[in-house]
């Protein structure tokens, strides 16, 4: 007997160790993916880094959780540190390429680091997407790099054209620093300006390390009558010094300085500004590749997450950077790679990949819109242009998108060019489109009915915009009947400066979720968009400043009616897209509707139950189900008819209770509730069988059997029910 012991236990061992050795060989070794982020994580420049760093490991989780990686491999970040100096960037490149990893690169943030690693990674064969650095000649000079924004080129060409257009200006002044980054950003300035009639009065190199400082810049500038707009083409630091010291002449200047955040970062060592926010930057107009308030639902929703995993607003340099790692992901996954001993040949191949997105039907729809390559290999689209406000950088009141279909949109693309409102720039048609900065500010909340997801809502909606702007125009989508807007509470202007304020009270219905219900978590939203005006012209953005001062602001925010058992747990205001088909009126289109985008403005109040008094009434018939249930136990096992009839009774009653309920939430899914009431049924199912087992064992005289089972019986039950309870309760009060 202990000879055959000793042999099976060291059969088993031999077996144990077997399956060690084969989940650690390489044939069932699960393989992964390496993509680099090659950014300054130390050093002034680590702000930028960070935010880089951020977006890339906020990108990688969700495809690694969510999608499981690609075909099954995990994909792993490998980050190195090049401090934003450029001997460190072409070391690190070096050790990239040797390392043979990395499938592809993510960096670096700025110009000249991305060019000195940049021919290293030529070199090997591997791409390299950048979302930060801007300068023509990156690309131009290296096929394997790619620029996940639009060029310094169009920065420039739009930065000129909306001082002509929009600011009104017929004269311009520039100081750019003299590298890649600053000269082509000037070539683009100079050669639209040119176009546009815009004079050049002066004109300053400037360049790190020399005798010329930024004080002198600046002394000439205000020593001059009208310098015009002022475009300071340099890098964030330098920007910031010159546009503090012509702040503080006193005088009036249209500045277009930075939107990295090296400007603001430089800007906050000022006393003043920093004590006082906006205190010199306010006014001061920037170019950014990307601006969130106006993106899409996709941006909502990466901005919600960003906001819940870091704690802060994320800048476009994470917003782009985001973007980035999406292409290089989808890049990977339409690779086909073959996996370790083929590094070099996988590497052409997502290079090969990448410049297979190359308009908007091989591109893909990211976080900042279509992400497709020229064929330099950058994102052909405008840039945005912000106007800083307590150092928050808001989108400007005027804007130019690109066009995507003019014969539709534009009624008269000649005229609306002679006007302004149509200009082009990158070989692309750009439309203007107004940005009308909207609130909302809820007062009451009645006749709320859950049931009926319905709810009426008393609030001020404010307008702020310049220009026209046709309010009665605005639907309400989920409005129960049409909204009319015919008499502001009040209106003001200032230097071309619209402001409305609307009094409203109306009925809203939304689609209630009850998949949680008795935790009860619901939205109330309204929504509108203007039916006369595509995105093409108009988009909402949330008004940070809150209602107009010229109105009189109720004290203590939303209050309910009549409806004292919900709490207000929080408030959002965010614009997104609506999309219908339309033929648009042109019979060449009636077998082939064309897409129309609206921007929509929401205002959402999330709302929750005070305290547990609702739930615990709402779960109380099943809690005495229950305990009846666990009361059979207590019975002999030889009275299986009261046992059955205890069984039945909880069976008809919990059918009864499941009916009810259903018959006041008429909802197609099933809900928290819902769950308890099929757990009663299983409970009685197991109840039933149980008791017919003792009666058996009791029949039978297996006494033991008999005894064992009534412990089990007593002891299994209330694990059961203990176990559900804390597992319904974790999965739904966590929605």
């Amino acid at each position: 007997m202990k000879k055959k012991l000793i042999i099976s236990l060291c059969i088993l061992s031999l077996i144990a160790a077997g399956i060690v050795f084969i989940k650690k060989s390489s044939l069932f070794k699960e393989e992964t993916i390496y993509i680099a982020l090659a950014a300054p994580m130390s050093g002034p420049a680590k702000i930028g880094g960070e935010a880089m760093f951020n977006a890339v490991s906020m990108y990688l989780d969700q495809i690694n959780k969510k999608g499981r990686g690609i075909k099954g491999k995990k994909i792993e970040l490998l980050v190195s540190d090049d401090k934003n100096d450029e001997k460190t960037a072409t070391e690190l490149a070096a050790q990239i390429a040797a390392e043979k990893k990395a499938l592809l690169v993510i960096g670096h943030l700025t110009a000249p680091t991305s060019m000195a690693a940049g021919k290293i990674y030529e070199r090997n064969e591997i791409a390299a997407i950048t979302a930060t650095a801007g300068a023509d000649s990156l690309t131009v000079k290296n096929k394997f790099y790619f620029r996940a924004i639009p060029n310094n080129s169009m920065q420039g060409e739009l930065v000129a054209t909306y001082i002509s257009k929009c600011l009104k200006k017929t004269s311009a002044s520039i100081v750019f620093i003299e590298d890649d980054f600053g000269i082509s950003l000037v070539q683009g300035f100079e050669s639209t300006a040119m176009k546009l009639g815009i004079e050049i009065k002066g004109k300053w190199k400037f360049n790190t390390g020399k005798t010329r400082q930024p004080e002198d810049i600046a002394a000439e500038i205000m020593a001059m009558d009208d310098p015009g707009a002022v475009f300071l083409a340099l890098s964030g630091a330098e920007a910031a010094k010159i546009a503090k010291i012509l702040k503080s002449s006193g005088k009036k200047y249209s500045i277009m300085g930075s939107s990295t955040p090296a400007f603001m970062q430089e800007m906050n060592k000022y006393p003043e500004e920093k004590s006082s926010p906006g205190y010199y930057s306010d006014g001061i107009y920037a170019a950014s590749p990307f601006l969130l308030d106006i993106g899409n639902e996709k941006t909502y929703s990466f901005r919600k997450e960003f906001i819940k995993r870091y704690g802060h607003e994320p800048s476009w340099v994470a917003a782009c950077t985001y973007d980035a790692v999406h292409l290089a992901v989808e890049a990977i996954r339409k690779s086909d790679i073959q996996g370790e001993g083929h590094i070099r040949k996988d590497r052409r191949k997502i290079r090969d990949a990448l410049t297979g997105f190359y308009n908007e039907k091989t591109g893909i729809e990211g976080i900042t819109g279509y992400l497709y390559f020229n064929p330099s290999r950058n994102l052909n689209r405008p840039y945005s242009i912000g106007v800083y406000e307590n150092q928050i950088l808001f989108p400007a009141l005027s804007q130019y998108q690109q066009l995507t279909d003019s014969k539709n949109t534009v009624s008269n693309i000649f005229r609306r060019a002679l006007e302004g409102d149509i200009v082009t720039g990158g070989g692309k048609i750009m439309n203007k489109t107004d940005i009308v900065y909207t609130g909302i500010e809820i007062n009451e909340i009645s006749n709320l009915n859950i049931e009926r997801s319905a709810y009426t809502l008393d609030f001020y909606l404010w307008f702020r915009y310049a220009g026209e702007f046709d309010d009665t125009s605005i639907e309400f989508i989920n409005s129960v009947n049409p909204v009319k807007m015919v008499q502001p509470l009040g209106e003001e202007k200032d230097n071309g400066v619209t402001v409305k304020v609307y009094h409203l009270k109306a009925d809203f219905k939304t689609d209630f979720d009850f998949h949680a219900f008795p935790f009860e978590r619901h939205t109330l939203s309204v929504s509108f968009c203007h039916t006369g005006r595509t995105r093409n012209s108009l988009i909402y953005v949330s008004d940070a400043m809150g209602l107009p001062r010229f109105v009189k602001k109720n004290s203590g925010g939303p209050r309910f009616i009549s409806a004292e058992e919900w709490n207000i747990k929080d408030m959002s205001f965010y614009q997104d897209v609506v999309i219908t088909s339309s033929t648009l009126g042109d019979p060449s289109y009636f077998n082939s509707p064309r897409t129309i985008s609206y921007s929509r403005f929401n205002a959402e109040l999330q709302i929750e139950r005070k305290g547990l008094r609702f739930e615990f009434l709402c779960f109380l018939p099943v809690i005495a189900m229950l305990l009846i249930l666990y009361a059979i136990c207590l019975i002999p096992s030889s009275r299986l008819g009261i046992r059955t009839g205890i069984f039945l009774t909880v069976l008809i009653s919990n059918t009864a209770f499941h009916l009810k309920l259903l018959l006041v939430l008429p909802v197609e899914y099933m809900f928290a509730l819902e769950y308890a009431c099929f757990a009663v049924y299983g409970l009685a199912v197991f109840s039933a069988l149980m008791s017919t087992a003792l009666y058996i064992f009791y029949r039978q005289g297996s006494g033991r059997k008999e005894k064992v089972l009534i412990y089990a019986e007593k002891f299994v039950f209330p694990c059961l029910i203990i176990g559900g309870s804390f597992l319904l309760f974790y999965i739904f009060t966590e929605r």
